[in-house]
């Protein structure tokens, strides 16, 4: 016969033993959950996107191509504001990004940092996808969220092709950022003389 204290211990330690195998348990679960974070948040993320979106992020340039076949909106967005264009552009996906072009009226819609399409080229150094954005009508003028045009971007970066296709459209050189500087300003920033001197030849001031 069990003494009635050691009974009370063996029920105590059968408890210990499930708390232990709960926390065991939950240890293991976590850690398959929240392995590959990001591979599973990249997957959940595509699984919540419209596939016009899924399709440009993946490069599958025949889906994208029948999506528009299919008169599908380019228009759609992904959770950081930007369409299947802008993803094309930082891609680098030419060919991508011609087709969508010829698609839409709408190249100068702005993502969530209020960036273009032309200002993400700027910003990537896409120089053909600039030329065609441009030769499409998309504005070198229309400024994000820091008041930043695509020109100052470019001057910014020292991105001295695209700079050459740009000042062959309608510039603004009035234009200023919320810092106050404006092309030049940040041609002089970016310390590359080649930069600076094609603003000043085009006419542009600080």
């Amino acid at each position: 016969m069990i003494h009635p204290w050691r009974r009370s211990d063996i029920v105590w330690k059968f408890a210990g033993t499930l708390t232990t195998g709960w926390i065991v348990a939950a240890t293991i679960i976590c850690t398959a959950l929240f392995a590959g974070t990001d591979a599973a948040a990249q997957r959940s993320r595509m699984i919540f996107e419209h596939p016009f979106i899924v399709a440009a992020r993946s490069g599958e340039f025949s889906a994208v191509r029948d999506y528009l076949a299919r008169g599908e909106s380019p228009e759609v967005r992904d959770r950081d504001g930007q369409t299947p264009l802008m993803i094309a552009v930082q891609a680098g996906d030419v060919e991508m990004a011609e087709a969508i072009v010829a698609a839409t009226k709408f190249l100068d819609t702005k993502d969530n940092q209020g960036n273009t399409a032309l200002g993400l080229a700027a910003i990537h150094d896409q120089i053909e996808i600039a030329e065609i954005l441009l030769v499409a009508g998309a504005s070198p003028n229309v400024p994000n969220r820091q008041g930043m045009t695509p020109l100052m971007i470019a001057a910014k970066e020292a991105r001295l092709l695209i700079l050459e296709i740009l000042v062959e459209h309608q510039l603004d050189f009035s234009l200023r950022d919320y810092t106050g500087r404006g092309p030049l300003g940040w041609a002089r920033h970016s310390r590359d003389q080649r930069v600076v001197r094609l603003l000043e030849w085009v006419g542009a001031t600080d």
